[in-house]
């Protein structure tokens, strides 16, 4: 009794008609797939047919090409190339500038604890603007009517009281993580007119001497 072909097996013929070339399918590699496709199981459904034959007698070089040409047409309405193909990706959409000026500000440098804010806190928010003009500041919001609007204008009204000019600015609160982006005054223009933040520098190159 002759063994039946497996997958391993793959007449040429076979092998042009399903992937465009010969080589494409190795007939001494093993099917690197787990879960066959549907052309491998084509593939493997006419094996059996080739087995079957070979069983019953008839001579392999008259049935291996030629038999698989016709098992292929039989089946073509059953390929689909393009059915296990993964779809394309999805490109990335551009970061707007509010969402650059948010990770500009790579983690808060100052928090607010549940006891509330204080002058020290708003000298300390004053001196953090003049220096990196967006500052992130984590906010406990239980003295605040669990409110972070209401947090940054009492912290807004303490750094005025330490000596920063009027303006200083809301760019962003979000609530699940109890962060407060505060801005120098006239920052949200800045950053609406691509102004800032501004791409990092190119490290100059050693000079020769």
């Amino acid at each position: 009794m002759v063994a039946p072909m497996t997958c391993k097996a793959v007449p040429a013929t076979l092998a042009l008609l399903f992937f465009g070339s010969s080589t494409a399918f190795s007939p001494v590699s093993p099917v690197s797939s787990s879960s066959p496709s549907h052309q491998q199981q084509l593939v493997c459904r006419h094996n059996s047919v080739v087995a079957q034959s070979l069983e019953g007698g008839q001579d392999q070089e008259e049935i291996s090409d030629e038999d698989g040409v016709s098992f292929i047409n039989e089946n073509l309405e059953e390929l689909d190339m393009d059915s296990d193909l993964p779809p394309p990706p999805t490109p990335r959409k551009p970061l707007d500038g509010m969402e650059k000026a948010w990770r500009y500000a790579k983690k808060p440098l100052l928090s607010i604890g549940a006891k509330g804010a204080t002058l020290t806190h708003g000298n300390s928010l004053r001196q953090l603007l003049e220096q990196h003009t967006v500052v992130k500041v984590k906010v406990n919001t239980r003295r605040f009517d669990n409110s972070l609007e209401q947090a940054f204008a009492a912290l807004k009204d303490l750094a005025e009281q330490n000596g920063a000019p009027p303006g200083i600015e809301l760019l962003q609160a979000r609530e699940k993580d109890s962060i407060i982006l505060f801005g120098w005054p006239g920052t949200r223009k800045r950053i609406e007119e691509n102004e800032f933040p501004l791409p990092p520098k190119e490290e100059d190159s050693p000079k020769e001497e």
